[in-house]
Order: structure tokens, then sequence, then C-alpha cells
């Protein structure tokens, strides 16, 4: 995979906390500001997981313009088991600390099917499980 040698980068808007520079607002190949962030081609996020690995989040999903009560996407990768390569979706639960991200893995998507309920290998398509799991279609 190659990378451009050069890449835009406009800041809209720069502050400091804590001595440290927050970019307000920050867009990647466009010099127009739409949102917050605004990335005009592909976003490559880095901070993928080992196949048996479950620490690295990759997005992050805070409330109320914080990063309390988060929920998270993670990803881990194997370059020889397919069900190893996955996208897990995490949820914050009570039982975390309200700064802690979610802990709760809900559902993964993997190279051969998708995992609702459990952190078992998938061997199914859909693998659905709880105290009595249904699909309402």
């Amino acid at each position: 995979m190659s990378f451009p040698s050069a890449t835009v980068i406009n800041v809209s808007e720069m502050k400091s906390f804590n001595n440290n520079p927050t970019y307000i607002s920050l867009t990647a190949g466009s010099s127009l500001v739409t949102t917050t962030l605004d990335v005009t081609g592909t976003l490559i996020a880095r901070n993928g997981n080992g196949q048996y690995s479950f620490t690295n989040n990759q997005l992050v999903f805070g409330f109320g313009g914080t990063s309390n009560y988060s929920h998270s996407i993670k990803t881990r990768h194997d370059g020889g088991i397919n069900a190893n390569n996955a996208i897990d979706f995490y949820t914050w639960q009570t039982s975390d600390a309200s700064t802690t991200f979610g802990t709760k893995r809900i559902m993964s998507v993997t190279a051969t099917g998708v995992s609702i309920g459990t952190t078992t290998s998938n061997t199914n398509q859909l693998h659905v499980k709880g105290n009595n799991p249904q699909i309402y279609i």
C-alpha cells in the first residue's frame, strides 16, 4: 500500500488545554471545513490488534462531548486464519467506571460470519447467543 507524500491539513481553530494544542476543526484533503473532522479520501486507523488481542481501540464514541461512557470498535488481524480477522464492537456497561471504554463485546464481524452475544469463535455465518436468542426479520 502506498501513501501520499503530502496531505493537505487545514486547521480552522486551535486551542490549548494543559499546554497541549487541541485542534477544534480539522480537514484532510479538503480546504472546506464542514465538521470537526472531515476527511476526503481514505482514513487509515493503524491501532489494530493481533489475532488474540482485544486491547487497542480503533474508534471510540464518547458521551456529551467527553470520553465518558464510551463505546468502541476494535480490530483483529491474522494472516493465516480467516476467523481471527474481525471487527469487534464493544459497549460501555454500568459495571464499568464512567471513564472506561466499553468492556462488553457485543458483536464481532469476522471473515467467516457474524457473532452476536458470544465471544467464542464463529463457525456459522450467523451465531447468536443469549438466554432466549431470537431473530426477527
